[in-house]
């Protein structure tokens, strides 16, 4: 289980992604973000995807290993 943590009224501070095994240890630093808001009655999505930078490291066999990468989050609400 990887485990989120964010701001929920601001998405654009630094989440954290941990997982419980403790294998998955990163800080996402969002840069930007795509998002959009639709709502048609019985349709609704509205999402956010920020992008930026993970760092941290990741736990492969007994060693850590440094993750320098970028990339995008989501937050996503939908009905359909």
């Amino acid at each position: 289980t990887v485990h989120f943590d964010y701001d929920d009224d601001n998405i654009q501070h630094p989440w954290t992604i941990r997982s419980a095994d403790g294998k998955v240890d990163l800080t996402f630093e969002p840069e930007g973000e795509r998002a959009e808001d639709i709502n048609l009655g019985l349709l609704l999505s509205r999402f956010h995807q920020p992008f930026g930078r993970f760092h941290g490291t990741l736990k492969m066999g007994r060693k850590r290993v440094p993750v320098e990468l970028t990339g995008f989050v989501e937050e996503h609400e939908a009905r359909w």
